[in-house]
C-alpha cells in the first residue's frame, strides 16, 4: 500500500558536539511511504521494519526489501518504505504529477532535504499509537526497527548520533 506522511517539520544544523538544532522551524511536508504487512493479523510478528530508501539513482530504490522480502513475508514483517530525498520526492512527481501533486519537500520554494529528520522522527512516533494511523491496518507493532542501505545507513547513522537526545521518548513498556 501507498501513504502520504503529512506534518510539520524543522530544519537543523550540527552544533559542535554533533548534536542537531533547530535552525528554522514549522514547516509543512508531505512524503511518500510503501508499507507491506501480512493481511491475516494472526501472521503478524509485532515487528516493522523501517527502510529508509536509497535515493542513489535518483528514485526510490527498496534495496533492504529486495533482498529480504521472503524473509520478511515468511516470517510476519511488516515493512515501511519511506522516501528519503526531495530528489526522490521529485522523481515521484515527474512520473505522475497528479497521483504525487501533494508530495512537499520544499521550504520558501526551494528543496529541503533538512525536512526528513522530523518526517522519520513523526513515522516512529505514530507507529506507537493505538492503530498507528491506518499505516499498518489495525495491526499494532511491538518493535520497530530502523535501517538503510548504502547512504541511507550513513542517514541512520546521522539520525541515531545527530537525535539521541531526542529519541529518549520512552514507549509502551517504558523503552525508548
Amino acid at each position: 500500500k501507498e501513504f502520504f506522511l503529512s506534518g510539520v517539520a524543522n530544519v537543523y544544523d550540527l552544533g559542535e558536539d554533533e548534536r542537531a538544532t533547530v535552525k528554522t522551524s514549522g514547516h509543512d511536508y508531505t512524503t511518500r511511504l510503501l508499507v507491506r504487512y501480512p493481511n491475516d493479523p494472526a501472521k503478524f510478528n509485532g515487528r516493522v521494519y523501517i527502510d529508509i530508501l536509497n535515493a542513489s539513482s535518483g528514485v526510490d530504490l527498496e534495496d533492504t526489501w529486495r533482498r529480504s522480502w521472503q524473509y520478511m513475508l515468511n516470517n510476519g514483517y511488516a515493512y515501511i518504505g519511506i522516501t528519503s530525498k526531495s530528489l526522490t520526492a521529485d522523481a515521484l512527481k515527474k512520473f505522475d504529477p497528479q497521483r504525487y501533486a501533494e508530495i512537499n519537500w520544499q521550504v520558501d520554494g526551494k528543496n529541503e532535504n533538512g525536512l526528513f529528520w522530523d518526517m522519520l522522527s513523526q513515522l516512529g512516533t505514530q507507529l506507537r499509537q493505538p492503530g498507528t494511523g491506518g499505516i499498518l491496518g489495525k495491526l499494532q507493532p511491538k518493535y520497530v526497527y530502523l535501517g538503510g542501505q548504502s547512504q541511507s545507513g550513513f542517514y541512520m547513522n546521522t539520525y541515531i548520533t545527530a537525535f539521541t537526545d531526542r529519541l529518549e521518548i520512552a514507549g509502551p513498556g517504558g523503552k525508548p
